[in-house]
């Protein structure tokens, strides 16, 4: 009987530690999984970072380039008012 109980015995404890190593392995597959889909919300916001970043750069060339075309024209008919020849 001592082998028999023995070998329960070992039967249980190896069972334990099956059970706990399929645990660790759910919880690992669970943390995978989080980490999956924490990583593709974060590639979504920096895709929409990047795309509100170039339409912001659009808006500061555009708003720029009409500050110096206006630069350009003020420069140009306070020239003409210096160098008009019909004064």
């Amino acid at each position: 009987m001592d082998i028999a109980n023995e070998l329960n015995l070992e039967m249980d404890v190896l069972q334990k530690r099956l059970k706990a190593s399929i645990k660790a392995e759910r919880e690992r597959g669970e943390d995978l999984y989080a980490l999956h889909m924490q990583s593709e919300r974060l590639e979504n916001r920096a895709e929409q970072f990047h795309t509100q970043a170039r339409e912001t750069k659009k808006k500061l060339l555009m708003k720029n380039l009409k500050w110096i075309i206006i630069g350009g024209i003020v420069v140009f008919f306070i020239i003409l008012l210096i160098y008009n020849p019909f004064s």
